[in-house]
């Protein structure tokens, strides 16, 4: 594992043979050449760190995550950004009802002249 921009990153290797025969292994030790590698087998994950406690599941809190957002505070503001709409929505309705209040066109005199 590594740590790196404050989270935990793991990858899983296995340590591989490439070689099975004897006098090839011999051969690429000669040469300077190492038989063994490296593989990367397994999936990589990420460990986004919250808190780290004192005990197993609780006690004194040793290091926080101070950048850390909780779902519900996501879920919250999303929430909240759709609540805003609505107003916006109601507000302008409302004032388009006092402009067209206000806008009202006279009586117009002509109109009834041919009839």
């Amino acid at each position: 594992f590594s740590i790196l921009d404050g989270k935990i990153w793991f990858r899983h290797f296995q340590i591989v043979d490439s070689t099975q025969d004897a006098a090839e292994i011999r051969a690429m030790l000669k040469q300077g050449e190492e038989s063994i590698k490296l593989v990367e087998i397994g999936p990589r994950f990420v460990l986004n760190l919250i808190k780290i406690f004192d005990g197993s599941f609780g006690g004194r809190t040793l290091q926080s995550n101070p950048y850390y957002v909780t779902p519900n505070a996501v879920r919250s503001a999303e929430r909240r950004k759709k609540g805003n709409v609505y107003v916006a929505r109601k507000k302008a309705e409302h004032e388009r009802a006092v402009r067209s209040q206000i806008n009202v066109l006279p009586e117009d005199e002509i109109r009834t002249v041919f009839k």
